[in-house]
């Protein structure tokens, strides 16, 4: 979950950049889909694990979402979908300051493992 509200963070960020270029940020929430899921885990996430491979959408139905802004790609710089719902952008997930935080730290992290 973390990583997701990283990543809304950053297409904000990505989109305040990079405004009047041609690359639009679209985020998709697919819901539930029941993938793979390898590797190992305890026992609390692997009942997670197993209630998502008997609920989660097959990989066919999860990947709709995806393919309609592929065959009709929005025109803003970015958006965020829930399957096919589109999400506000006004909430504090999408708050352009803490977007531009966020980009900062992720930039000196990244230059201060580059020496």
């Amino acid at each position: 979950m973390q990583a997701g509200r990283a990543n809304d963070l950053l297409a904000v960020a990505y989109a305040a950049r990079h405004a009047t270029g041609g690359t639009r940020y679209v985020l998709i929430n697919p819901g539930p889909v029941a993938s793979s899921f390898a590797g190992e885990y305890d026992p609390p996430i692997a009942a997670q694990v197993a209630a998502l491979k008997r609920h989660g959408r097959p990989v066919g139905d999860g990947i709709q979402p995806i393919i309609a802004r592929v065959d009709a790609p929005p025109a803003a710089p970015v958006t965020a979908f829930a399957r096919f719902d589109p999400i506000s952008l006004d909430g504090p997930a999408f708050d352009p300051h803490a977007a531009a935080r966020l980009h900062d730290l992720t930039r000196r992290l990244l230059s201060s493992l580059e020496t």
